[in-house]
């Protein structure tokens, strides 16, 4: 019983689909194909068949719905919305990269509460050593603090004053 469970009793001869294409082939140039295919149609039939639809679905209480083609678009008018589309893209771009005005801007315009917060968000990647090298020397004048002027007294002073935790000064 399981010998035959995929056997289904039908044989092929051997060799049977090796030369099946050229004797289709052979046949097909055999039989002549018919000049026209019997079918013929009334003159004039396609002229008045949408008519004939239209009358025959009224009295039948038919509901057709005839929708009108839409005319195609003149290529002109293609032309043009893409000619006004491209200007106003170069128009885009040429605005957001060209800078109006005088184009500097000087450390006088830039608020220093910006460029600190800038700085403490660690959004400039620059060690100490790139900074001091963009300083030129009044800059460095202003950074440096007389030594005089913070004593220790003064600064353990301000450090008891202004510290919330006291372990710090305990060390």
């Amino acid at each position: 019983m399981e010998e035959n469970k995929n056997k289904s009793g039908f044989t092929v001869p051997e060799g049977y689909f090796e030369a099946l294409d050229a004797r289709v082939l052979a046949k097909l140039k055999e039989v002549p194909l018919p000049e026209n295919n019997g079918f013929t149609v009334p003159e004039g039939y396609f002229d008045a068949v949408e008519d004939t639809i239209l009358k025959t679905s009224k009295t039948a209480g038919w509901e057709v719905h005839v929708t009108k083609t839409p005319k195609q678009q003149n290529s002109t008018n293609k032309s043009i919305w893409y000619s006004i589309a491209g200007i106003a893209a170069v128009l885009a771009v040429v605005f957001t990269l060209y800078p109006f005005g005088n184009g500097t801007v000087s450390l006088e315009d830039i608020n220093s509460t910006s460029i600190s917060a800038y700085l403490e968000e660690g959004s400039l990647e620059l060690t100490p050593d790139e900074i001091a090298t963009y300083l030129n020397d009044e800059d460095f004048d202003a950074l440096m603090v007389a030594s005089e002027e913070i004593s220790e007294e003064n600064l353990s002073e301000y450090l008891y004053n202004n510290l919330d935790d006291n372990s710090l000064l305990i060390e």
